[in-house]
């Protein structure tokens, strides 16, 4: 009897081959080629969407400014600093809590005691998100990223420096101001903005607080490496010290300098403003120092083209 033995031997288009070391190399930089070409559109989008975000909320503070204006025919203080029974201590925010839709929050912040009295612990120990720019960073809680500038700092570098560029408008005072003991009383009204709502500014970012960052966006650190403190406050939202005025000038510029009681975001370029009018619009940190001047003061005399 014969035995046949069959061997199969498949041809050369049903076998299979793998992808050789070179053609695995060629699709990883393929990959990496396309996700460096992606990323920064990706990081361009985020960053945008984050900035509408920063403008909303500062378009919700300029909207509860007016509200409270509209109810009591004044705009609320930049902040209450007296130091006394008669009159204490609270920041702007818990002025326009109610016009903030923080109803909540009012109901159990006394403003008839020290903003950091027992009775307001539990308000004041709670998170609000819509005073927090998601572009910068939050190391503490309770804190914010929106306040007013009251004026430019009386004989500062950012005073001295406009001086030199022959600007001198009539008023260096901002819109909203504090009221303390022994100066500042004055209370702001619709007829305070004599330089008009559309051209001036009513509530800025100085954002990251407490920390301290420099022009790069980085934390200022002392000569032993321990984070350094930014201006006064603490960055806490009810604080009564969160206010600021603007002292420096760097390279031309009057805003990002740092966030010591300056105009500061962590935005590229600039900053975002809200205006006397309820609009919010993003400045460049290029703008020409006559405008900046002539778009902060409420009663600079001057007029604005931007």
């Amino acid at each position: 009897m014969r035995c046949f033995v069959f061997v199969y031997r498949p041809s050369t288009r049903q076998r299979r081959r793998g992808m050789t070391l070179i053609e695995l190399l060629v699709v990883v930089a393929v990959i990496g080629v396309m996700v460096a070409l992606l990323l920064p559109a990706v990081q361009s989008a985020r960053e945008a969407a984050r900035r509408m975000q920063c403008t909303n909320n500062l378009k919700q503070l300029a909207l509860a400014i007016h509200n409270y204006e509209s109810a009591l025919g004044e705009y609320p203080p930049a902040a209450v600093n007296w130091s006394t029974a008669k009159h204490p201590n609270h920041g702007c925010i818990a002025f326009i809590l109610p016009y903030l839709e923080q109803a909540s929050v009012q109901d159990i912040y006394d403003l008839h005691v020290a903003w950091n009295a027992p009775q307001n612990k539990q308000a004041i120990e709670t998170n609000l998100p819509f005073l927090l720019c998601p572009t910068a960073p939050h190391k503490a809680k309770y804190t914010c990223d929106y306040f007013a500038d009251t004026q430019f700092f009386t004989d500062g570098n950012a005073m001295r420096a406009c001086r030199l560029r022959g600007i001198h408008p009539r008023s260096w005072q901002g819109f909203l101001q504090q009221q303390t003991k022994s100066y500042y009383k004055e209370t702001i009204v619709h007829a305070s903005i004599r330089d008009g709502h559309s051209h001036t500014w009513l509530y800025f970012e100085d954002a990251g607080r407490p920390a301290l960052y420099d022009r790069a966006k980085r934390p200022v650190v002392s000569s032993q490496g321990v984070p350094l403190s930014a201006g006064t406050g603490d960055g806490r939202w009810a604080h009564p010290a969160g206010y600021f005025n603007t002292h420096d000038i760097c390279g031309g510029q009057l805003m990002n300098c740092n966030n010591n009681n300056e105009v500061f975001s962590f935005h590229a370029g600039g900053a975002t403003f809200a205006r006397g009018d309820g609009s919010v619009k993003f400045e460049s940190e290029a703008m020409d120092a006559a405008v900046f001047v002539a778009l902060f003061t409420r009663d600079g005399g001057d007029v604005v083209r931007d």
